[in-house]
């Protein structure tokens, strides 16, 4: 097994011993390169983003879907975000204006129009976009297309849309109808997500059954592309089809059908774009100084500074240190007799230190983020064990 600061490429299982050496090498491997990855979903990073939930009518699916739009919005709020919940009945064109700009996460549960379908002609007045509310209050349905939405929508940065429950967004079709060609459905992926794209999307996830949740998990909880995310929970492969998009230049569509028929997942975008990318959680530095001493730990001389080293606070000079000299922390804070406090030392001269002459250096410690099967590390090394790579 392999612990990586980054995700790579998915392989069979290996030997189970070789666990122990290559858990040692990843950590050295992230000591070396003086990061590790920010907590999931950390307060400065989920504070800065936006999500907007929208719930149109649905119809017979409105309890169903109004239910699922709450589990959702409930777990982006769990994460810090700033959440938007635009449901049924009152989600209307302007409630969704009001509330979607500077989106980072887009999530819409309702009806679908997509193209090709039965409905001609085609246009994008209404087509690959929303089913809201007609007025607040009402269940009839008005229908928002790509254009309006690269019209009049400006989302954040690499934004993230995620389409649940609709016909044609994933390639699907209408309860009922027969299923597409795969050059239909293929079409249709394409169109619906091209809008949201024009708009600022950077990956557009279309799930006809599939709890997006997990999504959201991902990008709150990893440092995988969006292509990772997707063929994490619920993928099935197989049948993979992958394409570039015909409607916008530089994106390309992957999707994962359950039969020759069931057009059910589908993702368009920027498929090599990080969670990080979405959501603004950089790797955490690692090399840094944190801002409370930690004991046992590290600290340094302050600038300037040379400071004397006493038998006990407030006690006999036993030594003295020069201005940045790295000293081992042995003993917390001890109030002297001289009312300044004391951290107790044990290198490079044994004794006690005033606190307010030193600086906390301990740098954080390296933490996993991935665990992945793949020998690697300090092999082959004539163990007789993976002596061989492959």
């Amino acid at each position: 097994m392999r612990l990586t600061a980054a995700t790579t490429e998915r392989s069979a299982g290996r030997p189970a011993a070789a666990w122990l050496v290559v858990v040692l090498t990843a950590v050295v491997m992230a000591i070396a390169i003086g990061f590790a990855p920010a907590s999931a979903g950390s307060a400065e990073a989920a504070s800065s983003l936006k999500a907007v939930v929208i719930v149109g009518p649905s119809g017979s699916l409105q309890s169903s879907n109004n239910a699922a739009g709450k589990a959702i919005a409930d777990l982006a709020a769990s994460y810090g975000m700033d959440v938007r919940r635009v449901f049924h009945p009152y989600a209307t064109w302007s409630k969704v204006l009001d509330n979607i700009q500077g989106a980072s996460i887009v999530v819409y549960l309702g009806h679908g129009n997509g193209w090709p379908s039965p409905y001609s002609p085609y246009q994008e007045d209404t087509k690959d976009g929303f089913g809201l509310n007609a007025s607040s209050g009402s269940s009839t349905v008005k229908y928002w297309g790509a254009t309006p939405i690269a019209r009049y929508i400006d989302l954040a940065p690499n934004a993230v849309v995620l389409l649940n429950h609709l016909c044609y967004a994933s390639g699907n079709s209408e309860p009922g109808r027969s299923a597409p060609s795969q050059s239909g459905a293929k079409q249709r992926v394409d169109n619906y997500a091209n809008g949201f794209i024009r708009a600022g999307a950077r990956a557009v996830f279309a799930y006809g059954h599939q709890d997006v949740r997990s999504v959201i998990t991902a990008l709150m909880t990893t440092h995988d592309t969006m292509d990772e995310i997707f063929m994490g929970t619920g993928y099935r492969g197989g049948r993979d089809i992958r394409f570039p998009s015909a409607r916008v230049s530089g994106y390309d569509v992957h999707m994962d059908p359950e039969s020759s028929t069931g057009y059910y997942r589908a993702l368009t975008g920027r498929l090599s774009m990080t969670a990080d990318q979405v959501t603004g959680a950089p790797f955490a530095r690692t090399d840094l100084a944190p801002g409370t001493f930690a004991v046992p730990g590290l600290a340094r001389v302050r600038d300037g500074l040379t400071v004397d080293v006493v038998d006990a606070p407030g006690g006999s000079v036993v030594g003295a240190l020069e201005s940045g000299t790295l000293v081992a922390l042995t003993e917390a804070s001890t109030a002297g007799p001289d009312g300044r406090a004391y951290l107790g030392i044990g290198s490079p001269t044994e004794g006690f230190v005033a606190t307010d002459q030193l600086r906390p250096e301990d740098s954080t410690g390296p933490r996993p983020w991935e665990i992945e099967p793949q020998p690697l590390a300090f092999s082959p090394n004539d163990d007789g064990d993976l002596d061989e790579l492959g």
